[in-house]
């Protein structure tokens, strides 16, 4: 993760009250960039690399995930790999989260 990102990732946890996130500008001002675009794209990053998540299409619904959230990591590999290579271990992730979930195991 660069500086910047880290950055980013503390704007989005300290603007974020009562689960109403920051909007690209505030986080702008917060961390001194001046552009939408620029946070865009630093928020683009660390969601491919399972950092955060967002809803697409919706505004202020950034969420920063724990770090060993490892459906979210999945997710952002398949979304820089693709389906095809990732797919079946993705597969097998889900199915042992569903299974622990039945059996009242944590995963």
């Amino acid at each position: 993760m660069t500086p910047l990102q880290g950055k980013v990732l503390t704007a989005i946890e300290t603007l974020t009250h009562d689960g109403v996130c920051p909007s690209y500008d505030e986080i702008g001002r917060l961390i001194g960039l001046r552009s939408r675009g620029g946070v865009r794209r630093v928020i683009d990053a660390l969601e491919a690399q399972g950092r955060i998540a967002r809803t697409h299409g919706r505004a202020r619904t950034l969420t920063v995930l724990p770090e060993g959230d490892l459906m979210a990591k999945m997710r952002a590999l398949i979304a820089t790999e693709g389906e095809y290579l990732v797919g079946r271990a993705f597969k097998a992730c889900c199915a042992e989260r569903d299974a622990a979930a039945i059996n009242g195991r944590p995963m």
